[in-house]
């Protein structure tokens, strides 16, 4: 099998593993899969907005997917270019996801 095809699978099933858990997450449920929540304790959970805090990270996901779908485009096509344009988009839509959810108390009721 070749290389490149391994790694289309591969992709392929990370972007369906996320579809899944941006579904879900999406929906408002889920919250125990996100990292960070899961650990509070219950008088701390009642502080935040736990379907809000789900869609903003299912939206996250969302668009995480869309930017590993135009990587794998680029390594399709062998277009340098657009495999690490997608990646750094990952990376600095992931930096602002962060500091966006982390100012002004967003999520809290």
């Amino acid at each position: 099998m070749n290389e490149d095809l391994i790694g289309i699978i591969v992709c392929g099933f990370i972007m369906l593993l996320l579809l899944a858990l941006a579904v879900v997450l999406r929906s408002g449920r889920g919250a125990f899969l996100i990292s960070g929540y899961n650990m509070l304790s219950k008088e701390q959970k009642a502080k935040y907005d736990e379907k809000a805090l789900c869609r903003f990270v299912g939206n996250l996901l969302f668009v995480i997917m869309l930017f590993l779908g135009f990587a794998v485009i680029g390594g399709f096509y062998e277009l340098n270019w657009l495999i690490f344009l997608s990646t750094t988009m990952i990376f600095a839509y992931t930096i602002g996801a962060l500091i966006y959810a982390n100012t002004n108390h967003r999520f809290k009721k």
